[in-house]
């Protein structure tokens, strides 16, 4: 099992799949919790799903490396996420973007699901 945190992960692509905005991540960052130590590193194949599509048009630049990030469920602050969860309740997702933007997404739920294998790659940084 991983644990997710929006800051230094990468956005690949944003998508509307009916109902539903998808953020794809082209390098999630994680920790992994099954070992002893708590690596940290990314992973590919990560995508966030949030429900209902925001009403607010998306700025441009939102792909890109996020600065950070974290979800409001019911009130309460979340700056990281277990891999995979399904949330539901009033969320509101905010995201940190480069230039001191941040965007704040507010939902019903929200997944973060795997599509493919994750293969997770430890990070060497000092």
């Amino acid at each position: 099992m991983f644990e997710f945190s929006f800051a230094d992960s990468e956005v690949a692509a944003i998508e509307i799949d009916g109902a539903a905005l998808r953020l794809r991540f082209a390098a999630a960052h994680v920790r992994l919790l099954a070992e002893p130590d708590r690596p940290v590193g990314h992973v590919g194949q990560l995508v966030l799903r949030l429900t209902p599509v925001p009403a607010q048009p998306l700025p441009a630049g939102l792909m890109g490396r996020l600065h950070g990030g974290r979800l409001w469920l019911d009130g309460q602050r979340h700056p990281r996420l277990a891999v995979p969860c399904t949330l539901a309740g009033v969320l509101r997702l905010e995201l940190e973007l480069p230039h001191q933007l941040t965007l704040v997404l507010p939902a019903q739920a929200l997944s973060l699901q795997f599509e493919g294998e994750p293969r997770f790659i430890e990070s060497l940084a000092c």
